[in-house]
């Protein structure tokens, strides 16, 4: 309960504004965390899952909050602060946090931040993120941030855990290096959800979005006996990721499958979750406190078109940023970089490293989706034109043939991870060239 640690006379109410003492200084709240953090700022709210609070550092302020279980102490109106001189600071808009007109010092924090945009596994690959990565590290960072705004096509589904897995390990890499990578999630569903979870620091923006996976039931080879031995493979592949980043395995099963009932309650500020087959009694959900989630999607549970494209539906998990933080998943909620980085705990300034990092994830999203429509018109072409009786016909098919292989070759891990194809148009590209070669024979 929160009464056992709150300091004496400190209320628990929802809200509760800064003080001021008798000298008219404005007074201001401090609350420690478990991993030892001290923030200052004016506690706004206290529910039975999170802390909400307005944190200052110097002239910046930004709204965040806090899981109730990593909170040790709020201790209200210990923090004096004097008069502010507004001649110090200049003017901005309204809303906006004052903020000195000085160059950062030497010791500001340097953020590297890039944005994973588009198709996940197509416009987001291996490639590009390990040399994203590499020129970030490269920088000499205090933090790299991913922003996540990408997806992938819905029959993908759970078997995007394979593509997250080509890209999880570089991450992984990195972290146990000691570099801090942070992920602050805009979109990321399907198969781009499992991305996220290898790191122990997800965040959110105000409209973010993880999920959409949910097809793991509808696998099946035939055999019943093999399809379970390989749908409890698909789950071990995704909790596995989850628990690398410390989160709930029990998430990743309800994103994953769509026969699964998950509710939640809160002990102590902390979730606990109820996954199963089999609905939670109207006894747990009246008077135990849980609250469901995801339901089996059968019957009258069955999302609505309306609710799946409005991402209303809940016959998987999906999270927004308010269930992320309770369930947490998500360390918090903000929309800009700026209070990004203030709630990351890196002070009041920081300096954004301009590298190579975007160009390099911008620059491969372009040239594959044009090598994409390259191969696509090569293989209209050859569609359109089957005859193969001249040898200016034969050249031409080669030719096809051979940028074909050549766009696969450069962007194998996305058109052709397998080699089937280029091996089959090896093997055209051969009978082509024997056939040339016995039509020359035949004109001597």
């Amino acid at each position: 309960m929160v009464c056992a640690w709150m300091p004496a006379g400190s209320p628990l109410t929802g809200v509760a504004q800064a003080a001021a003492s008798q000298d008219g200084a404005e007074k201001r709240d401090r609350v420690t965390l478990s991993n030892g953090r001290v923030v200052e700022g004016v506690v706004l709210e206290e529910t039975a899952t999170h802390v909400r609070m307005r944190v200052y550092v110097g002239t910046l302020s930004t709204e965040t909050s806090y899981p109730l279980s990593d909170v040790l102490t709020i201790e209200r109106g210990v923090v004096a602060v004097g008069a502010r001189d507004d001649k110090a600071s200049a003017p901005t808009r309204r809303g906006e946090p004052q903020r000195q007109a000085v160059a950062p010092s030497d010791d500001a924090a340097r953020v590297v931040m890039f944005e994973l945009k588009g198709i996940f596994g197509t416009d987001v690959s291996q490639t590009p993120l390990q040399r994203a990565l590499d020129d970030a590290v490269s920088q000499n960072p205090d933090v790299i941030i991913i922003k996540m705004d990408t997806t992938q096509d819905e029959r993908a589904g759970f078997q995007g855990i394979f593509r997250a897995e080509d890209m999880t390990g570089m991450v992984e890499d990195y972290l146990r290096e000691g570099h801090r990578i942070v992920f602050w999630i805009k979109e990321a569903t399907v198969g781009a959800a499992f991305l996220p979870f290898v790191s122990p620091e997800i965040y959110f923006t105000s409209d973010g979005r993880m999920g959409g996976i949910g097809t793991l039931q509808d696998f099946s080879v035939g055999d019943s006996m093999v399809t379970e031995k390989l749908i409890s493979a698909f789950s071990g592949h995704a909790e596995g990721v989850a628990l690398t980043g410390g989160y709930a395995p029990e998430i990743i099963r309800a994103m994953g499958r769509m026969d699964y009932w998950l509710a939640v309650r809160f002990r102590g500020g902390r979730p606990e979750f109820y996954i199963n087959t089999q609905k939670p009694s109207d006894e747990m959900i009246n008077n135990e406190g849980w609250t469901i989630l995801s339901d089996n999607g059968q019957g009258a549970y069955k999302d609505t078109l309306e609710d799946i494209v409005r991402g209303r539906g809940n016959d998987v998990l999906n999270l927004d940023a308010d269930w992320a933080l309770r369930l947490r998943v998500s360390q918090g909620t903000y929309d800009r970089l700026e209070d990004l980085v203030f709630g990351l705990g890196l002070g009041s300034e920081h300096v954004k490293v301009e590298g190579r990092s975007q160009r390099i994830v911008d620059d491969w999203r372009t040239r594959i989706r044009a090598g994409i429509d390259r191969a696509q018109r090569i293989s209209r072409e050859m569609q359109e034109n089957q005859r193969l009786t001249t040898r200016d016909e034969i050249q031409t098919r080669l030719r096809n043939l051979r940028e074909l292989r050549s766009i696969l070759s450069q962007f194998a891990e996305v058109l052709d991870a397998g080699g089937q194809q280029r091996s089959q148009i090896d093997m055209q590209i051969e009978d082509l060239r024997q056939a040339l070669a016995n039509a020359d024979r035949q004109r001597r």
